[in-house]
Parts: structure tokens; sequence; C-alpha cells
């Protein structure tokens, strides 16, 4: 499927493009699970009831860290419009320069008091993974090919879909995505921040979408959203972590160690934020989790269990395993030749 048409709209939820009314507070939408609820459909489905009830689910929790010095290449395509400020590589770099601040260590910075009340701290994990450009990641003749693209369109905004990732629609299409990561800066609709596809989606259309306001750390990047922590929740569901509010209301994520979550969380919610969901009525929400959809500066964490989520997609069995670059291997780039 090289890309979806504009009518993919109809299959995603009306309250997605609502807008809210005086919000106390503003709103930047995760929409990975309805984009792969519209790409994927029925066959996602069976795969995430597999994920999380089946066997699959303990398996997930046997996961170690992956061996050596693992690291993951980035390649941007950034489609702008004439009249809109532009993003540099600069701003690229700074965004980074987040992932690996975000994956590669767990930082207290910000002391929400459930953090210590309900002993969160214990939960939170060091991922490790390490992120880099593409073309200084692979080395080989090849990794001209990845150098990031800046294009210059007609087109001033883009719709939910696949279109600004094929060249038949405007868009550019994707680079080697069974080896790197591909990020499509655009300009989406109001308050949707971007989406990921998860694993299992077509290869022709894997990676990431994000709209340019929440790209890097500052710069052109708008606050609440200007610490480069909108990427790092969907290089999240990129490698495998399900969003904390789950596929369907109240739904589980997938991980032991996250409470259930009855819908995102934005802003910077007070002690005690609690769960309205059936049997966990009542729990404190974990809003301090990179994968609620609170402000950048009241997220600062990974679980264990989301870590080891991500670890079993990276493993040699694992849907990403094919993106996972060790330093001292020289030979990663040979593939890539024109």
């Amino acid at each position: 499927m090289p890309y979806i048409k504009i009518q993919l709209l109809v299959l995603l939820p009306i309250w997605l493009f609502a807008q809210p009314t005086d919000p106390p507070f503003q709103v930047a939408r995760i929409v990975t699970h309805e984009y792969m609820d519209a790409v994927m459909g029925a066959e996602w489905r069976q795969s995430i009831a597999a994920d999380l009830i089946g066997p699959d689910r303990v398996n997930s929790y046997s996961s170690e860290k992956p061996k050596g010095n693992p690291k993951i290449g980035v390649v941007f395509h950034v489609l702008s419009s004439s009249g809109e400020s532009a993003i540099t590589e600069e701003q690229l770099s700074s965004q980074l320069t987040a992932l690996n601040r975000d994956f590669d260590s767990y930082r207290n910075n910000y002391r929400h008091p459930a953090v210590e009340k309900e002993k969160f701290w214990q939960r939170a994990g060091h991922a490790h993974i390490e992120f880099g450009m593409a073309r200084e990641v692979l080395t080989g003749s090849g990794t001209g090919l990845l150098d990031n693209s800046f294009r210059t369109i007609e087109q001033s905004g883009w719709e939910v879909g696949n279109a600004m990732k094929s060249s038949e629609s405007g868009g550019v299409d994707p680079i080697a995505p069974d080896r790197v990561v591909n990020v499509w800066v655009v300009d989406l609709p109001e308050d949707i921040a971007g989406y990921a596809q998860m694993p299992g989606g077509p290869i022709a259309t894997d990676g990431i979408v994000i709209d340019r306001d929440y790209v890097g750390i500052g710069g052109t990047a708008l606050a609440p959203y200007d610490e480069g922590k909108t990427l790092t929740h969907l290089m999240g569901n990129y490698l495998g972590i399900y969003s904390l509010w789950g596929v369907d209301y109240c739904a589980d994520d997938g991980a032991v160690d996250t409470p259930v979550h009855n819908a995102p969380n934005y802003g910077c919610p007070e002690y005690k934020n609690i769960t309205t969901c059936g049997q966990n009525k009542g729990r404190v929400e974990m809003t301090m989790n990179f994968m609620d959809s609170t402000n950048d500066a009241c997220r600062n964490m990974f679980t264990k269990g989301q870590i080891l989520r991500m670890y079993k997609t990276l493993s040699e069995e694992g849907a990403r395993h094919g993106i996972l670059i060790y330093k001292r291997d020289k030979k990663q780039g040979d593939e890539l030749q024109e």
C-alpha cells in the first residue's frame, strides 16, 4: 500500500478532529492507535489480542537488553510550504539529543509527588538505546542515500494518513525502512502531534509522522511541547509500546508496571490524578511517563516493563531487529549502495 488517500479520515473517530472549547492547557494528540486501526484494521486487532492476551505478553518480559552498543539510525524528511518557518539541521540534531536524553537514562528532574508517594521511581528503567543520524550511524559507500531531505512544496498541510510517505502523492518515499527509522516532519491538522506505524505494518509506509511544531528542543518547537518528547513518545510506539491509555477505553497497554489510564492526560496534572477504569478505579495514573501526553516538562520516565517490550521488538526474533546497529559493525552500510 503506497499511500492512503484522504478518504482515510472517515475511518478515524470524530473526536480526533474536534476542537476543544477554551482548554486550560494546550492539547497535542498522539493518534498512533487510530492510525493503525485505519491502516491495518482487523489484522492489527488480531495482533493486539496475541500481544496483550496471548503467550506473547508473557514472553515480552523475558527479553534482555541487546548485546553490544546498540544504536538506531534516523532519517528525517522535512516537507514545508514556502510560507512556513524553516526547520534546520540544527533543529533535527537537537531532536536526536532529546531522544538520547530520554532513552539512555532516567533523570528524575521533574519531582512529581506521585513519583515518591506511589513509588513510581522504583519502576523507572534505563533503556540505554542510542540514536544518531542514519548517515552517521551506518557506514559504507551507500550512506549518501541517507541524507535528511528538505522539500519545499505547494501543499500547506497534510491529513492523517500516508500521503506524505509517497512521491506519487507529493511526499517523499521512505529510505531503507527495514534498516533505519524514517521520520516525516509535516504540518498536520491542528492539535494532532503525530503518529507512528507500530511493528507489523506495511514496509512501504513504515516510520513516524510528526507535526513540525513539536520537533526538537526550543527553536521552532512550540511550548509546552518544546523539549523533544513528542518524538520520544512516538519512537516508543514505533518500538512496540502502546500509549498509556491503550487502544480502547480503559484498555491494557501491555506493560505490567504501568497503571491503566482511561484517557490521555494533558497539562501538568497534580497529585492525585486517578483513573476511572473498572477494577483499577481510584488508582493514581503515571502522568510523568513518556507514553502519556502531558507537557514535556512534566514527563521523564519509561518503566522497566515498557523497556522490556522495546527489547523484545529489537530482539533477533523481533519485528525491528533490522534497524539495530552496533558501533563495532563496519559493514552495515554496504547494502545501501545505489
